[in-house]
């Protein structure tokens, strides 16, 4: 059984604490209202009464009909759409790091992580009921799953406590980020990665301008010291040849790479042709950590996919 596989069944031996959507720490209690900073329509409704702009959960950003905040006996529970909870609950180091959800006639609702074959987690709720059956025991959630609407939604709160998670406020990107208490160790990170043998950044304006034959398909990343990063993503014999360049500003939370002040630049057609350079893009970027990998010879980190350390 590996260690962290081990570490996680410990916790269905004691007590889960459950955390405050409202907050969990100084932090959060401190934050500044911002009643007075105007709205974007996309957040609006779903967060007029909230102090943030965005709530992103493992890399995955939460949008109006995803959730919404259910108070009961001076908690707030965090309701996330099921088909939401897929994307949003991952475990990140397992073969396959997303969850399957099922939903049954009977209003009993299944919750399964697996590693290959192996079962690595399991809970069994039911519409209606607080109790949450975990690897075969008991626990009370403290709010039930409820259909609305003829959509079903999960209490979180249980979740983000089972699975070591914490919520962390990011003044800067005015986003809460929802992710592993362990942050992954950014300096890891530093450097270039490709998921092909060929470093892309060395040479990339020969891709451009023909020189160099276009991968079927490629992408790269590369993470500075500074706080700033690139991304390069090549794709070709689809409808049209592709060449995309981003480069921006990010930061890690949990295992979560945001990248925000992004600016665009893309080329498209046979033969590529400028469509625009350095286009500022409005909304954030996010990229999971689902694996890493050290080696004495190669390293690897898992994002979209495979990626080896690049020279």
């Amino acid at each position: 059984m590996n260690s962290c596989l081990k570490r996680y069944i410990s916790i269905f031996m004691c007590f889960i604490v459950f955390i405050s959507f409202s907050g969990c720490g100084a932090e959060t209690v401190e934050r500044e209202k911002r009643s007075s900073k105007p709205k974007s329509n996309k957040t609006e409704k779903a967060r007029e009464d909230s102090d943030f702009e965005r709530i992103v959960i493992c890399g995955h950003e939460l949008h109006k009909d995803d959730y919404y905040v259910k108070r009961k006996s001076g908690t707030d529970y965090l309701m996330i759409k099921a088909e939401t909870f897929k994307f949003s609950f991952k475990i990140p180091y397992l073969y396959s790091t997303y969850p399957d959800v099922e939903q049954h006639n009977n209003g009993l609702i299944s919750i399964l992580w697996k590693d290959r074959d192996e079962i690595f987690l399991k809970a069994d709720l039911e519409e209606g009921s607080t109790t949450a059956v975990i690897n075969g025991r008991e626990y009370d959630m403290g709010m039930a799953p409820v259909l609305r609407n003829e959509t079903l939604f999960i209490p979180s709160n249980f979740f983000i406590s089972l699975l070591e998670m914490e919520e962390k406020y990011d003044r800067k990107l005015d986003t809460i980020f929802i992710d592993r208490i362990e942050d992954f160790p950014g300096d890891i990170l530093l450097g270039r990665w490709s998921d092909i043998d060929t470093n892309l950044f060395v040479g990339y304006k020969d891709y451009i301008t023909g020189l160099v034959d276009l991968p079927s398909f490629a992408q790269a990343f590369s993470f500075n010291k500074d706080g700033s990063y690139s991304i390069i993503m090549v794709s070709t014999g689809g409808y049209k040849d592709t060449f995309l360049y981003l480069e921006g500003k990010y930061v890690i939370h949990g295992n979560t790479i945001a990248c925000y002040d992004i600016r665009e630049t893309l080329y498209e057609g046979e033969p590529l042709q400028l469509v625009h350079k350095n286009k500022r893009l409005e909304n954030m970027h996010y990229e999971y950590i689902n694996n890493y990998k050290p080696g004495p010879d190669e390293e690897q980190i898992e994002l979209t996919f495979w990626l080896s350390k690049a020279e």
